[in-house]
Formats: structure tokens, sequence, C-alpha cells
């Protein structure tokens, strides 16, 4: 699998469940409306597309209520089969910000980051959630980066 298809792969799978991410996030900011940081997660798609492994790799979130909701809900998903049925090794962070959290414009973390961002809400960045979808690395079944 080349580089382009195998972060393709795996943006797509994301993107389809973010909702568990946002589900298990609100869960959190029920109990703690300031609760802010990110979360990065390792795992492992298989060559059916089932997630084999997931872990919390780093975390500023520190609440582990939500980080093993995350866990757990990702353990669920499928993502479309990788060419070849090779393992994909993906880390991606999910940065989760409160609505009254101080933030950077939008235009200036895409730029920043070259990312895309997933929000809520009507009127641009006043939304509750902004989730960075960047993946910080995708190895092949050797553990190598794909860069």
């Amino acid at each position: 699998m080349n580089p382009l298809e195998a972060r393709v792969l795996a943006a797509a799978g994301i993107h389809s469940n973010i909702k568990d991410v946002k589900f298990c996030y609100e869960q959190g900011l029920a109990k703690n409306n300031t609760l802010t940081g990110r979360v990065t997660i390792k795992f492992m798609i298989s060559g059916t597309g089932q997630v084999m492994m997931a872990a919390v790799a780093n975390s500023t979130l520190n609440n582990a209520e939500v980080e093993s909701c995350m866990i757990r809900k990702l353990k669920t998903w499928h993502f479309p089969q990788p060419d070849g049925g090779g393992v994909v090794i993906v880390t991606y962070p999910f940065q989760l910000i409160a609505p009254e959290y101080p933030r950077p414009s939008l235009n200036s973390a895409v730029q920043s980051t070259g990312s895309y961002s997933l929000r809520a809400g009507k009127e641009g960045v006043d939304g509750a959630l902004i989730f960075y979808l960047v993946i910080l690395s995708v190895q092949g079944a050797a553990g190598i980066p794909i860069q």
C-alpha cells in the first residue's frame, strides 16, 4: 500500500466514526465543562479493515474515562480494507477543545498544521468541538513509517 492510500484509508475510517469520539468527549464535558486536551491513539488496522489493537499513545486530556471510552469505540470501527491485505499502523491525534476554552482561529490552525478540522456549530469555530484530522504517522506491517 502506498503512503497516500494508507492515509486516505485511515482518514476515511476516522471521519465516518468521529461521532463516537464526540460522544465520549461530551460524556467528559458533562462532568467537567472545561475539559480540553489532545489524545493521541495508536491503532492497527488488519487486512480485513478491523481494528486489531488500540491504545492511548499520549494524552494531555488526563481523563481516563474519556480516553477509555475512545479506545472502546475505536476498537469497534471498520476501515476500508488495505490493498494487498497488509496491516496498517496509525498514530492519530484527537484535539478536544471545550466550547469556552480559548483556541486559535480556524485559519491559523489549518495553515500551521495543514489539517482539516471538523467542527460543530453554526458560526465556525464557536462550535463545541474541533477535531484536527492529522495523521501523525502511518506504518506498514514491518513497522516502517510511510511518509
